[in-house]
């Protein structure tokens, strides 16, 4: 449980920054190139870690096709996009709250769209 909750404010700590990061690198680079340098030093430590952890790479290509799909979806649409309004000037804070109500929406909208029951166990699930 204390491994859990360093790792949770870790998390904290190293993403709430990210809009702040974004708008000022923005000012040096286009959204593009500057998600290709964030993916190639994001890249460096995951390698890192995994070899540092002695972590398994997934076997199966089904995996890995399905991991890949994640990777492009977050990047391609989720990142590029957000990181282009930014660019665009819409304001950060707008852009911020857009990007954390997505989860409470794709709980919303998982039932109706997708077909899948959707259960509210405790009022922290989509916080």
């Amino acid at each position: 449980m204390h491994q859990r909750l360093l790792l949770s404010i870790l998390f904290v700590i190293l993403w709430s920054p990210g809009f702040i990061i974004v708008k000022i690198g923005l000012g040096y680079a286009t959204p593009l190139s500057f998600i290709v340098v964030r993916l190639v030093v994001a890249i460096t430590f995951v390698i890192i870690f995994v070899r540092f952890v002695k972590s398994h790479y997934p076997s199966s290509w089904h995996v890995i096709f399905h991991l890949s799909v994640s990777g492009i979806l977050l990047n391609a649409v989720y990142t590029s996009a957000s990181w282009l309004a930014v660019f665009l000037r819409v304001p950060v804070g707008l852009v911020a709250i857009i990007i954390g109500l997505q989860p409470l929406l794709t709980g919303i909208l998982a039932g109706p769209i997708l077909a899948e029951k959707v259960q509210l166990n405790n009022g922290s699930d989509y916080l």
